[in-house]
């Protein structure tokens, strides 16, 4: 078997993902099980009267970002050649990369190079390419020292306290799962492959390449596919992480990974299927593995023990002391359903209602928490705000960083008085005409013209950090426009407090810690999430499923689709953009007019 690097992550995440890969890729009954458990775990990877594949992802987001990704690996390289000199191979092209490869009695080993460079003096240089940014070594910042584009190593601190902060910090570097060791773990990989294949590890440095969070572009528009200059603080686009020391450090354990897995692939044929899930999974993450549709299937229900709000932080005790942990719960004690869970053992009083709420199918409101935040937080006129952005790996408009949420689109409902609003004739909106031309300007001016609030009122949004920063972030770069947009973010109130509530709002209110961190509102049909595409059913008939643009993931992905559609594409895709945002601002009138009319009677 030829066992790329991707593939070596995957299979060593637990035992078991061997064997359903291979069950997967055959679609054949492998000598690994009994035939009546191949044909459950088969009926979970195909439909069994279609046919269809329900394991394989929707691969339209990748694809559509694909020329992105790939332009940060042509940068990168163009500047590791000005930093580091000219002789770097790399090809976006991943089959005309540089390749090492090893075999051992069962299987070859092999991974591709994004850049490899070979000295005649001996030295070499590996070169991985990641399109993350390097804000997340802001949080390492004992162990790293950035300058000139470079981060390198700090030595261990000599005092005791200084020791014990810095080896927590450097023990992320080995935690796979975590965000930013899930690519030194990359870069391990490739560093064992490499010196399995060639049999020596001297003069080989090892460089992770992201995108420097610090640059900011000095032009009005920038077609990703032309290089980019410094920028005014001589900041490159891309960035270098020296993990020489680190990934050699870490070859002892990617070595005893090697040999687990080997002795997987041999004896799978023996091995009975009962897995169990953990945080290796990465479920509900870009890196979730395959098989979780598998695996967590019998936790995947109606009243599940995961509905359950923060239950993967959380913990049980029983009466005699007892801790239940999460992964606990439910690969050891087998507990599926939120009843699953004793009633003595839950302290938490969101846990408590949602108990209560599942046993008795019942719906819970706090009404004079409600009723408090409504008071303190609304004054009419209403001004229902959604924002749609597309977050582009590489700045595209002035001042923009790598990632920074570019808004493209905005919907704003006007509610000029308590339960007065028409879906269309109290409707404003903004759509950029195309997708290579700042329209932000315009944005912010439409939006200011709209949002009058020279007499009072309130911009209404949903889950209001994502709207609150990306106003600050436009204050920052149209400094003309400062004042206004600062009285936006002064005058915005989150619906999601008067239904899931905020601990530091209430508190603000004088609700004690305890009542301020509790819930206001639940619903079993909720199932533990509070979002919209949750919330809007339980008040309205409305709903996302009908619609040909039914979340932000496919908003971005229509837009940066615009300039490869025809005329009358591009008009459909621009209305069902109209139509998806507008159904966000009506989604928020819609539950408002809900909680209001049929459950407080203000």
């Amino acid at each position: 078997m030829k066992i790329s690097k991707t593939l070596f992550k995957e299979y060593t995440r637990c035992e078991y993902v061997p064997i359903l890969d291979q069950i997967y890729k055959l679609k054949l009954m492998s000598s690994c099980l009994d035939d009546e458990r191949k044909e459950e775990i088969l009926s979970s990877m195909f439909d069994e009267e279609t046919g269809d594949d329900l394991i394989e992802k929707d691969r339209t987001q990748l694809d559509i970002m694909l020329p992105y990704y790939q332009m940060v690996e042509q940068h990168a390289m163009e500047i590791a050649t000005k930093k580091f000199d000219n002789n770097i191979l790399y090809n976006i092209d991943t089959k005309k990369q540089k390749c090492f490869s090893f075999k051992d009695d069962l299987n070859e080993y092999y991974c591709y190079l994004d850049g490899y460079q070979e000295n005649i003096d001996g030295t070499r240089r590996i070169f991985e390419v990641k399109s993350t940014t390097s804000s997340q070594l802001e949080d390492l910042n004992l162990l790293f020292t950035y300058q000139n584009g470079m981060y390198t190593l700090n030595p261990i601190p000599k005092d005791e306290k200084g020791q014990k902060k810095y080896y927590k910090q450097y023990e992320r570097l080995f935690n796979r799962y975590d965000n930013f060791g899930k690519y030194v773990f990359d870069l391990a990989i490739e560093r064992f492959i490499v010196e399995k294949a060639t049999k020596e590890n001297s003069f080989v440095q090892y460089y992770l390449c992201i995108l420097n969070h610090r640059y900011h572009l000095n032009e009005p528009y920038h077609d990703f596919r032309d290089p980019y200059l410094p920028d005014q603080n001589q900041e490159e686009v891309i960035c270098f992480v020296d993990l020489t020391s680190v990934t050699k450090e870490y070859l002892k354990e990617i070595e005893r990974m090697y040999h687990e897995l080997t002795n997987c692939l041999k004896n799978n044929t023996n091995k009975d299927f009962s897995p169990l899930v953990g945080k290796y999974c990465e479920r509900m993450k870009p890196t979730e593995c395959l098989f979780v549709p598998i695996c967590w299937k019998k936790f995947l229900k109606e009243g599940s023990i995961l509905e359950y709000i923060r239950i993967s932080q959380s913990n049980f005790e029983d009466e005699q002391g007892q801790k239940h942990y999460f992964f606990d719960l439910l690969n050891k004690e087998n507990k599926t359903s939120i009843d699953d869970i004793p009633y003595s053992w839950l302290e938490k009083k969101n846990h408590i209602i949602q108990y209560d709420c599942y046993q008795n199918k019942k719906e819970y409101i706090n009404i004079d928490k409600i009723k408090a935040g409504f008071n303190k937080g609304i004054v009419y006129p209403i001004y229902h705000l959604d924002f749609e952005s597309f977050n582009s790996p590489l700045p595209r408009f002035y001042q923009e960083t790598p990632y920074m949420q570019s808004l493209f689109q905005f919907s704003i409902h006007i509610e000029r008085s308590q339960g007065v609003c028409d879906i269309e004739k109290d409707h404003v909106e903004f759509l950029a005409e195309n997708n290579n031309q700042d329209c932000r300007k315009a944005l912010i001016e439409k939006m200011i013209q709209t949002i009058d609030l020279s007499k009072g009122g309130t911009v209404l949004v949903y889950n209001q950090n994502f709207e609150r920063n990306r106003i600050k972030e436009l204050r920052e770069i149209f400094v003309e426009y400062k004042q206004e947009l600062e009285n936006i973010n002064h005058h915005m109130f989150d619906l999601m407090f008067l239904l899931k509530g905020n601990k530091s709002f209430y508190e603000s209110l004088g609700y004690s810690e305890e009542e301020a961190s509790e819930i206001n509102y639940y619903h079993n049909d909720l199932h533990g999430s509070y979002s919209i595409k949750k919330v809007l059913p339980i008040f309205s008939d409305l709903s996302y499923k009908t619609l040909s643009i039914k979340n932000g993931l496919e908003a971005q992905v229509a837009y940066a689709k615009f300039d490869q559609l025809s005329s009358k594409d591009l008009a459909d895709t621009r209305n069902y953009l109209k139509i998806y945002c507008r159904q966000d601002t009506w989604s928020m009138v819609v539950i408002l007019w809900g909680l209001l009319k049929n459950r407080i009677i203000i």
